[in-house]
């Protein structure tokens, strides 16, 4: 394994400080709380749209996964917040950062799954849109059942790790109050590798992968559909290459939300894989850096579903006229 030498990219104690300051209680809060407001937004609209649509429930899904991500995001900031003082962590906020920081890695790996099942519907239809639409697609017909099953996978994987986790209560007597500190059993290291190699280096690494050949699928089968369009005379057809321009307008939505998928999980994948090839990094002079690029890392992940509003906004008309239309009948009522 390769290792780092000791004086290698060292951080100074004020440059930890400032950017803690900035990144993990600031930047990240404050985006985390974003998210968390226009996914409210998104599920208001995706409700109003309907949910027996398989798009529109898919991504009613994805919202309240960022949502409940953000929210757990924004715990882990409150927690980080006293980690910048010099007094150092209480126990209490060890544990408050402990226990979010694994709802956090779940809801990820929520949202992770849910992207890589939509780009796959997706590529679907671009690839053959006429068996898509027909009765035959499991994937047409049976859109909640996948959703069901893949929630379920991730979320069994990660209870193993919450029943390993339990909290010992303690007397303060300095002040006369309990103090709730995390134990572990020792089965809890081993998942946390298992958890580690499976769901952070090799699962993490085959959906990127498998994100980007939907998302090369879905651009060539718009530029298709687009130069079929152009060198046809009778443009006043609604299907062109077998797919509607309602389902046109979709892929390209979703083609854009990879592509926010791919920027924002590819510094997380690369973490990881550099933990996994140099285990020094998270320890010694060198923790300081690990920690560093890890809120980096939290930052830029926080930006798929801050995001992900706006590309909705933009690529579907539906999703703006709904939304005027719920803001609308909220004036109406408010006069």
């Amino acid at each position: 394994m390769p290792q780092l030498p000791k004086d290698s990219f060292m951080i100074s104690d004020e440059i930890k400080f400032y950017f803690d300051l900035w990144f993990a209680v600031v930047a990240t809060t404050c985006l985390a709380s974003m998210s968390i407001v226009l996914n409210v937004i998104n599920m208001a609209v995706f409700v109003k749209q309907g949910l027996k649509e398989r798009v529109y429930f898919t991504l009613f899904c994805l919202s309240l996964v960022d949502l409940l991500g953000a929210t757990s995001l924004v715990a882990v900031g409150e927690g980080l917040n006293a980690a910048i003082w010099p007094d150092g962590i209480s126990a209490e906020r060890l544990t408050y950062i402990f226990i979010f920081g694994w709802f956090r890695n779940m809801f990820s790996d929520l949202a992770t799954a849910l992207t890589v099942f939509l780009s796959i519907e997706r590529c679907i239809c671009v690839t053959w849109p006429f068996y898509f639409q027909s009765t035959s697609s499991f994937v047409a017909r049976r859109p909640k059942i996948i959703i069901v099953t893949i929630l379920t996978f991730v979320v069994l994987n990660y209870i193993p790790i919450f029943i390993c986790i339990r909290f010992v209560s303690f007397q303060n007597e300095a002040n006369n109050s309990t103090v709730f500190v995390l134990m572990y059993s020792d089965a809890y290291f081993t998942l946390q590798t298992f958890n580690d190699i499976v769901f952070g280096i090799i699962l993490s690494a085959v959906c990127l992968v498998c994100v980007f050949i939907c998302a090369v699928v879905m651009y060539r089968g718009l530029r298709l559909s687009g130069e079929i369009r152009e060198s046809s005379y009778n443009n006043i057809k609604d299907r062109v290459n077998g797919m509607s321009r309602r389902d046109r307008e979709i892929v390209r939505m979703i083609l854009v939300l990879s592509i926010l998928y791919m920027m924002s999980s590819l510094p997380q994948i690369l973490h990881c894989w550099t933990r996994a090839i140099i285990p020094d990094l998270a320890a010694g002079e060198t923790m300081k850096l690990n920690r560093v690029i890890g809120e980096l890392v939290i930052f830029m992940s926080a930006t798929f579903g801050a995001f992900s509003f706006f590309i909705y906004f933009r690529f579907n008309k539906k999703f703006k006229l709904t939304l005027h239309q719920i803001i609308l009948c909220q004036m109406a009522q408010s006069l």
